[in-house]
């Protein structure tokens, strides 16, 4: 059987490297894009250091020209593109009222509009091979009462990724094209949210308003630094769901222990640890290092 082609957005660091490195390794033909062919080095070093070889394409998901074009050089390279990795993303931390507009928009754009163009472009391609596979690289903090403070807008964005992939399964499945999504928790998405801490400063932009929340979100985000794994692990999660004979629609399923966890909090609880309260009982089941544990630490 011929090597798998697989076209990774989003490579030039975090997950889609370590995902595009991981799938080269075991034997795919790997295409990872960036927005500029400079910010690749990292990727090509990576790929230098474990002995194999992915082709880089420029490529912006903001633009459906640049998105035809990538899909098109693909599929003359190789004729056909078996698996799809929507990882691209992009996040900007902060309270919502010092949010700005183009914030929002980079966010929409990159994190679910790009997403869709990709789709849309590999879409005939897989049509006419009767077969394919797109992997949506999703985030546990798109599910209720899991995300971070200031990370609504990202949130909502995951939300749509999510929605969007398990809505698809109706209109592809009977394609032969199968939807995974790949929620791979804030372990796996650790070079994303190191940008968490970066964003914390915006809350005082409030005269000290957000001040509680700066405090329960630089927390958070000290025990990330602190405990997120590095991104190879995302990596080898991705290769598994790209490469894997019948993946899950949600994968893996242990990043679904974290949602059902946080789902055991009320919602008055939930109300009542987002203002500050201490709702012991309410957190005592919940993960170690979970963002509630945190907020209902006497250390806040």
């Amino acid at each position: 059987m011929d090597a798998p082609v697989v076209l990774v957005t989003g490579a030039s660091s975090g997950t889609g490297l370590a995902a595009a490195v991981e799938l080269a390794q075991r034997g795919a033909r790997t295409y990872g894009t960036t927005r500029e062919r400079l910010r690749a080095e990292s990727l090509l070093v990576a790929c230098e250091r474990a002995g194999v070889a992915v082709e880089v394409i420029e490529l912006d998901v903001r633009s459906e020209s640049s998105v035809r074009d990538a899909v098109d050089n693909v599929v003359t390279a190789e004729g056909r593109i078996d698996v799809l990795v929507n990882n691209a993303a992009t996040v900007a931390f902060g309270p919502m009222e010092f949010t700005t507009v183009d914030d929002l928009h980079a966010m929409l754009e990159t994190n679910l509009l790009g997403p869709i163009r990709m789709i849309q472009a590999v879409l005939p391609v897989m049509r006419r091979q009767g077969r394919g596979r797109i992997v949506n690289i999703g985030s546990v903090s798109a599910e209720p009462k899991v995300g971070v403070p200031g990370a609504a807008v990202y949130a909502a964005t995951k939300a749509g990724m999510r929605a969007l992939t398990v809505d698809l399964v109706k209109e592809l499945e009977p394609l032969g094209i199968e939807l995974v999504l790949c929620e791979s928790g804030i372990g796996g998405r650790s070079a994303m949210f190191a940008s968490l801490a970066q964003g914390v400063s915006r809350f005082g932009q409030g005269d000290g308003a957000y001040a509680a929340v700066e405090d329960w979100t630089t927390a958070f985000a000290e025990f990330i630094e602190q405990n997120a794994p590095e991104s190879t692990g995302s990596g080898a999660l991705v290769a598994n769901a790209c490469l894997a004979p019948q993946p899950e629609l949600r994968f893996p399923r242990a990043a679904q222990g974290l949602v059902d966890a946080a789902q055991q909090v009320s919602d008055d609880d939930y109300r009542r640890l987002c203002r500050g309260e201490h709702v012991d009982a309410a957190v005592q089941d919940l993960p170690t290092g979970s963002m509630w544990k945190l907020r209902s630490s006497s250390t806040l």
